[in-house]
């Protein structure tokens, strides 16, 4: 039985730095679409809307207001030296906890899919909140320590056949991945009890999104 069959208790808190300017409508459908895939997993996904200032005088995760920031950028930049990069998460450093996703690589792979759909080439492609959750999915799944796989939406160059399953929905963490994914948020949740309290934590169900 699926996942999504089940009420997840694990719980992970994300955050949105959306630079690019997203259209809201997008930016929502997207959320909710990374909602369920981790869902999917049996984890819960928490999103703090606005992102609330954080203790910038440590880097200790006691002081984040969410467990992972997803900074959308207009433009790739350093961060994406390869033209068929969609974001970047760095594993190490004061940055280990923020996913960046670049939104000009986005828009660019949906007018490559309209345009091989006008010239009948494809018959279906992936909305851009569709690219867009399976990118952030994607980066903060290697927030969450998990590398690229040879299968699902952790595969690290998307084919014409990842777009398709992902315009179904289906573009998924597989079973291995997934199982990684639930490991790593049991740590976190366990070395958070070891926090201090602190007011940022306290205060979370006041920014939490309904």
């Amino acid at each position: 039985m699926a996942w999504s069959t089940y009420i997840a208790i694990l719980q992970l808190t994300l955050s949105v730095s959306n630079y690019a300017h997203v259209d809201p409508q997008i930016l929502l459908s997207a959320e909710k679409e990374v909602t369920r895939i981790y869902g999917n997993t049996g984890v819960s996904i928490v999103w703090i809307d606005p992102p609330v200032p954080e203790n910038t005088n440590t880097d200790s995760p006691c002081y984040r207001t969410a467990d992972f920031d997803v900074n959308i950028r207009p433009k790739a930049g350093a961060l994406g030296p390869k033209s068929n990069t969609f974001g970047s998460a760095p594993e190490v450093g004061s940055d280990s906890h923020v996913a960046y996703v670049f939104y000009d690589r986005i828009e660019s792979l949906f007018a490559q899919q309209t345009a091989a759909a006008m010239e009948r080439r494809v018959s279906r492609w992936a909305k851009p909140d569709q690219i867009l959750a399976s990118v952030m999915a994607h980066e903060v799944g290697h927030l969450l320590g998990l590398a690229h796989s040879p299968s699902g939406i952790m595969r690290a160059d998307w084919r014409a056949n990842e777009l398709l399953v992902a315009s179904y929905g289906r573009l998924l963490f597989t079973p291995q991945d997934a199982e990684v994914i639930r490991t790593e948020v049991r740590r976190r949740s366990a070395m958070s009890l070891l926090c201090p309290p602190s007011i940022e934590r306290l205060s979370l169900q006041t920014w939490e999104r309904r």
